[in-house]
């Protein structure tokens, strides 16, 4: 295959013989035979993976699992990766919880609030100039910081619905 999905490479095919299984997906408790599994990694899914190479072939067998299958039910690797999105979704949900009680956009208005009010004061004779400067860097600085923690937080935010809506149309 090539990274273009295989064109003009014709596909090699395995014939598998059916074995009496008793998973709760395959024999015994549904009454159907288990299909021997190709060797090699796999993904997710069940399907045989493949390194850096794109595919046009559409799956085909049944899934490991469905919509009524229970998270118990599920194979240990498939657990495994729902419990590492859900822990990642998680922390991103507490992350923006944080953010939110911290109210990252009063902070910026403050910040700009102060710098005019600094530019009011600069025309004082009393305060010395080079002070002046030196706040006005520091609360620019902290306004930047702010703006960019903002921004970080709606990717963050943007990132969680990707990852949930990943899991919503894997189950």
């Amino acid at each position: 295959m090539t990274v273009f999905g295989g064109f003009g490479v014709q596909p090699q095919t395995q014939t598998q013989q059916p074995a009496q299984g008793s998973s709760v997906f395959g024999g015994g408790a549904f009454g159907q035979t288990q299909q021997q599994q190709p060797s090699g990694p796999t993904s997710m899914f069940g399907q045989q993976r493949q390194s850096l190479m794109m595919s046009t072939t559409p799956i085909t067998g049944p899934a490991p699992f469905s919509k009524s299958t229970k998270f118990n039910d599920l194979p240990d690797d498939i657990k495994r990766t729902f419990e590492t999105i859900d822990s990642h979704i998680q922390g991103r949900i507490q992350i923006s919880n944080e953010l939110t009680q911290q109210k990252m956009g009063e902070e910026a208005i403050k910040g700009q609030e102060l710098i005019r009010e600094l530019h009011k004061y600069a025309q004082l004779p009393t305060l010395s100039i080079q002070e002046l400067l030196g706040v006005s860097s520091v609360i620019q600085s902290d306004s930047l910081f702010a703006k960019d923690l903002k921004v970080k937080t709606e990717q963050a935010v943007q990132d969680m619905i990707v990852a949930t809506n990943i899991i919503e149309y894997a189950i």
